[in-house]
């Protein structure tokens, strides 16, 4: 952050007998200097321009003090440089800033112009990465400035610059006396530098891991800024640095909000300042921290880009690059990492080879090295890298990351006790600097595996307890849901971790605190949103928080523009047959330092809308958490002990809660009256195997074969067989999934002589916790619904973008007239067309039973997108890819201003369903693979289960394949009819299958027809609202 000086005002004097060509210079530099000041820089440029050949003129004409006349045209030169550096257009501000030294040293050879234009080369210099002339610069400037009597603020500004670029080469104690220095004069003279001086001082600080007093100086700093002007590009470095700090700290919502005001203030100056550029980079970090891989590489991309079109031997395109690379890493594209970090490592060593970003640069390279397997190369990288640390900032974060990653070197070459004192020492360094960063949580994890290994388990219990603490305050400051997701996902792996170490120590209290460190691994995301939900919909009853529902339906706008952008890059991709975008191949997560009709539009400019349109999605969820705070501030459910979930059992059921880990599994059989817990000899991987084979004939609609039943039998074995004494015959069995085990329907699994279906009514649930608010969810009391039912059905074939085996017709309208007229008056049944959103909004509104007969559309890369289809599409314009409401296309130009005639379709979208207001004991999904989605670590399957618990209902019956319609209405009704009698969703659906069963032994005799359908959630509640009699046999269809 070098220090250039303001310019004084153009020529009064000499303006007044100076002939025309000066007054038209003079007007023309006025009118430049007002733009400035209204931060119109390129109309700015434009003025200065205008003014030059004026001012050449009025030299020329004489008419005039040729001192002043030659200064002058100096003056206009100095401007025009200045406002170049700051659009890091470097060449021409060179160019300017040389003809002005030239212009002012053929009249005054030494004196205060003289420095300034000296230091105005320094500041190119610095720009583009050579420090030596930079350097060279800076002390002629101060040279001239001492020997001139020049002003104390001109020589305060060239004291500081010069400590700018040995603050980049590494001498940090030089640096920061020479800041003080200008400090202690800014102080007295001028408060604007004096904020600048209080920033650099920050980064000496941040450095040296002293982050409180860092932070404290940046808000100061940032605090003149703002109040001498807010849009200033003094205020948005203040804004980043700020963020910088929180960044490190581990407060990403803190840091997006202030990186995100900064890139508004650069934008608004240039799209391609460097500036600009480093707002970017730095969103990319938060992208990158909360393991949205994705994003992160689409602004580490546009920072490059910007960085080598304007600077392409700057330190900062270096910096930009080696954050590209490790984008690269997280997303397992090595190839294109190393190249990052070898542009980067030969633009540091050339501008200075003994800096932090060199060892910076080294480091990463030496972690590639050691993903391939070459230790020796990736442990002289990190020695390297370490002897450059310890010479410069021996206590800082940078040399703890190297310590950190000798020890991984270390520890894989079996040299154990060197391992463990690498460890240590970046521990005791990073707990200092960041006690709360993740930094921290690596080397607890590190020590921690080492001391397992070593069969130290209680100490390993310790740090692993420690760094899962750590990991649950980074997770509720990463920002909105979306982001806790992503944060959680990155850190399954270590609950994981103290899972098994507990049950590896294996006392009674460690089994007990197993289980709740495993419940805090279940659907984290979907415990904040329920309780989100019950939040908001109780604000609505008492006519509060409107403006936060119009903040969500702006959101809900913004993902349909979304939608229209992701299937124009869909469509682009069946096209062309190669994927459009980043593609992730898998995450890994290195300890890495890194800083500081009419034609459709192309993949490139669709990715363009996307990012625009993700970024204004990121903006008005963090408005949303800033100006809500008690929305925001929800931290979601408390999770339920082992003693608590005991409590909420009730005599006649048993709840079978999964641990699933890398090598072994853990099963806990819960009743009222105590627990059992069993060691499953099967891992994440073996469990897969198994329930693919056993669901093989299920997915293909085929009978089972032998190898199906063995599948199922060895599941069965390792999963019911160990708890077999717990589900007595008629016990209810409530199943708490994980991993694989989402997908398999256990009624299907074998028990004593028959299937469990035959003796047990089971149902599942997204964990303990999460059921255990489902059922505390305030139900209406009878007839406190508006209508006992509301069905939608669509017939006719998918013809949107919905899978390609989706084209099956659905004759969902029959099924929901036949169930609406079971449900005798009051119950609603739409079919065909008038099944579009605002009716569904409207008649599931109120109902108790709500039903859905029609295909599920999956879409596994964008979750928010998949959704159930509709009889037609809602009769509105499309939006554009702004977000705003679009004119129908008219004409070759109309997907230039972004019309995709495909954001409002026929499909109801996950994101659409979370504003949906239900209060329903249950939602019935009939359709296609309705219980599938994405699995997400920590989150299971991300679907549209989380948007209809969200929105209301208690729980849901959805499925895990495609049926025949005709098995399908036969089932649903004859479950309707056990709901209407009273029995609870659960007993309903399983009493509805051993119905059919028995009564179409033909159809039913695979579990092809009768198992795919599953209740998730409270599906034990009871809510009698008739006393009609079921029927003992299903009647015809």
């Amino acid at each position: 952050m070098d220090r250039t000086e303001s310019v004084g005002e153009p020529a009064g004097e000499a303006a007044e007998d100076g002939g025309v060509h000066l007054s038209t210079a003079v007007h023309h530099a006025r009118r430049g200097r007002d733009l400035l000041a209204d931060h119109r820089e390129r109309e700015a440029v434009e003025a200065y321009r205008r003014a030059l050949p004026y001012a050449e003129r009025a030299v020329v004409d004489g008419l005039g003090p040729h001192t002043d006349l030659v200064e002058f045209h100096s003056y206009v030169h100095d401007m025009l440089g200045l406002l170049h550096l700051r659009q890091s257009e470097l060449p021409q501000a060179q160019e300017h800033f040389t003809r002005a030294l030239d212009l002012t040293c053929s009249v005054t050879p030494l004196g205060p112009r003289v420095a300034r234009h000296l230091n105005h080369l320094g500041s190119v210099a610095q720009a583009e990465g050579d420090l030596t002339e930079a350097l060279r610069r800076y002390r002629e400037a101060l040279g001239q400035a001492t020997v001139s009597d020049a002003p104390s603020e001109s020589v305060a500004s060239y004291t500081s610059n010069i400590g700018t670029v040995l603050f980049a080469s590494g001498e940090y104690d030089e640096a920061l006396r020479l800041f003080r220095r200008a400090l202690e004069i800014d102080e007295r003279t001028d408060p604007g530098a004096a904020a600048t001086d209080l920033s650099l001082i920050a980064g000496v600080l941040v450095e040296r891991g002293d982050l409180d007093r860092a932070r404290e100086n940046y808000e100061r700093a940032l605090a003149i800024h703002r109040a001498a002007d807010p849009d200033s590009p003094e205020t948005a470095r203040d804004l980043l640095n700020v963020g910088y700090v929180q960044r490190l700290s581990g407060d990403l919502e803190g840091a997006l909000r202030h990186y995100l005001a900064a890139l508004t203030i650069d934008r608004a100056q240039s799209e391609e300042s460097m500036e600009t550029a480093t707002d970017l980079n730095n969103i990319s970090f938060v992208h990158k921290e909360r393991g949205d891989a994705a994003s992160a590489l689409e602004y580490a991309e546009a920072a490059v880009a910007v960085s080598l079109r304007r600077a392409p031997l700057s330190p900062r395109t270096a910096t930009h690059l080696v954050n590209l690379g490790t984008v690269h890493v997280d997303l397992g594209q090595a190839d294109q990492a190393r190249h990052a970090f070898e542009r980067a490592l030969a633009i540091d060593r050339a501008a200075a080879p003994r800096s932090l970003e060199t060892a910076r640069d080294l480091n990463n390279l030496a972690f590639l090295a050691s993903h391939d397997d070459d230790l020796t190369t990736a442990e002289g990288h990190w020695t390297e890298a370490l002897l450059i640390f310890q010479a410069t900032v021996p206590d800082s974060q940078h040399t703890a990351v190297t310590h950190t990653n000798l020890g991984t070197v270390a520890h894989r070459r079996n040299r154990r006790a060197e391992a463990a004192a690498h460890f240590r020492t970046a521990l005791e360094t990073d707990r200092r600097v960041l006690p709360d960063g993740e930094p921290t949580v690596v080397d607890l994890v590190n020590l921690a595996v080492l001391h397992e290994e070593d069969g130290d388990l209680d100490t390993a219990v310790r740090l692993f307890t420690e760094a899962v603490d750590i990991a649950e305050r980074l997770r509720l400051r990463a920002g909105p849901p979306q982001a806790r997701d992503d944060r959680f996902a990155r850190d399954h792996q270590l609950f994981r971790n103290l899972v098994h170490a507990l049950m590896q120590r294996g006392s009674p209290e460690d089994v007990v605190q197993a289980f709740s460190v495993a419940e805090r691994t279940r659907v984290r995301g979907l415990a904040d949103l329920v309780a989100r939900g019950a939040v908001l919909r109780a604000e609505a009853d008492r006519g509060a928080e409107q403006g936060l529902r119009a903040l969500l339906a702006e959101e809900e706008d913004l993902q349909r523009s979304l939608l229209a952008v992701h299937r124009g890059l869909r469509e682009a991709e069946a096209e062309t047959g190669s994927h459009v975008g980043p593609r992730d191949e898998g995450r890994r997560r290195p300890v890495l330092d890194e800083r500081g009709a009419a034609p459709r539009p192309g993949p490139q400019t669709l990715l363009g809308r996307r990012h625009a349109l993700q970024e204004r999605l990121e903006r008005l969820r963090l408005r949303m958490c800033e100006e809500f705070p008690q929305y925001a501030a929800l931290s979601g459910l408390d999770h339920r002990t082992l003693a608590e979930t005991r409590q909420a059992v009730d005599a006649g059921t048993t709840l079978l809660v999964h641990h699933v880990g890398v090598a072994r599994s853990v099963l806990w059989a819960v009743r009222h009256d105590g627990h059992v817990v069993v060691r499953v000899p099967l891992g994440e991987a073996r469990l897969r195997e198994l329930v693919d084979r056993a669901l093989a004939g299920c997915r293909a609609g085929t009978p089972p074969g032998g190898d199906d039943h063995r599948a199922a039998a060895d599941l069965a074995r390792a999963l019911l067989d160990p708890v077999a004494g717990w589900i007595p015959p008629g016990q209810r069995i409530i199943v708490i999934p994980e991993g694989p085990l989402l997908h398999l329907p256990w009624e299907i699994l074998p028990l004593r002589d028959g299937l469990l279906a035959d003796g047990h009514v089971v149902s599942y649930a997204p964990s303990a916790t999460v059921l255990g608010a489902l059922r505390s969810s305030p139900a209406r009391p009878d007839g406190g619904w508006s209508r006992p039912f509301a069905g939608f059905g669509v017939t006719g074939s998918r013809a949107a973008d919905g899978p390609a085996d989706a084209g099956s017709p659905l004759p969902g309208s029959r099924e929901v007239e036949l169930i609406a007229g079971d449900h005798g008056p009051g119950a609603v049944a739409l079919t065909g067309t008038e099944v579009d959103r605002e009716a569904v909004r409207r008649w599931s509104a109120g109902a108790a039973v709500v039903h859905f007969a029609t295909h599920g559309v999956l879409d596994d890369t964008e979750p928010m997108f998949s959704g159930l289809l509709l009889g037609g599409p809602t009769a509105r314009k499309a939006p554009d890819a702004d977000g705003g409401p679009a004119e129908p296309p008219t004409g070759a130009d109309s997907d230039a201003a972004g019309v995709l005639d495909v954001a409002d379709d026929d499909v109801m979208r996950v994101y659409e369903m979370f504003g949906l207001g239900l209060d329903a004991e249950v939602v019935v999904c009939s359709g296609c693979e309705t219980a599938l989605g994405r699995m997400h670590a920590g989150e299971g399957l991300l679907g549209m289960s989380r948007a209809l618990f969200h929105a209301g209902a208690r729980c849901l019956v959805v499925s895990l394949w495609p049926v025949p319609d005709t098995p399908t209405r036969r089932l649903m009704r004859a479950f309707h009819r056990h709901l209407r009698h009273g029995d609870s969703p659960a007993v309903a659906l399983g009493a509805a299958k051993r119905q059919v069963r028995r009564s179409h032994p033909q159809v039913y005799g695979s579990p092809w027809t009768w198992a795919a359908f599953v209740v998730v959630g409270a599906g034990d509640a009871i809510t009698a609202r008739s006393g009609e009699s079921r029927d003992a046999a299903d009647t015809a269809s």
